[in-house]
């Protein structure tokens, strides 16, 4: 059940009964998880804004397009990935385990940990306080981050049309 008190395809995948404009920007304003029906995640049209070069950190790893995304703007824009993903960047093995959506396969949890474990990433995670400062930097502090660590292109590869911008 949606928060507007109706069936939500996004919800529930089932079929949408909401009260015309109400119901659009209550979906383009933001949209309860995919994963843990939390309000602390994006729009749900961010999901494909992810840099081409973080996507490339994950190509030997079989981690979920949805988890992909939570990690992308976890990173990127201090949003919190939902209970699962706040249980894995807090190093929780069992509340990652109690949270996991049913689709996730024991495959899927073990590549997303050695994701963390191989892939160079901001030093956010893992510990309540380092998530804590992460949270509090702005979206300038964190792409500044990410571009040194190659995780993200700069303005200036995007203009030049560096390959994989």
């Amino acid at each position: 059940m949606g928060h507007c008190g109706s069936v939500c395809y996004y919800c529930c995948l089932g079929q949408i009964y909401c009260k015309g404009i109400i119901f659009l920007l209550y979906i383009l304003a933001y949209h309860p998880c995919y994963y843990c029906s939390c309000n602390t995640h994006p729009p749900f049209f961010l999901k494909n804004m992810m840099s081409p070069y973080f996507k490339r950190t994950f190509e030997d790893f079989a981690v979920p397009e949805e988890m992909q995304a939570g990690f992308w703007n976890y990173f990127m824009y201090g949003w919190e990935p939902g209970g699962f993903g706040m249980a894995i960047l807090r190093n929780d093995f069992c509340a990652a385990v109690i949270r996991a959506h049913p689709s996730l396969s024991a495959d899927h949890i073990r590549d997303i940990a050695k994701w963390f474990y191989n892939t160079r990433l901001p030093d956010a995670f893992w510990d309540e306080e380092k998530i804590k400062a992460w949270k509090a930097l702005s979206n300038e502090q964190r792409r500044e981050i990410m571009i040194d660590l190659k995780l993200c292109q700069s303005v200036f590869d995007v203009l030049r049309d560096v390959p994989g911008a």
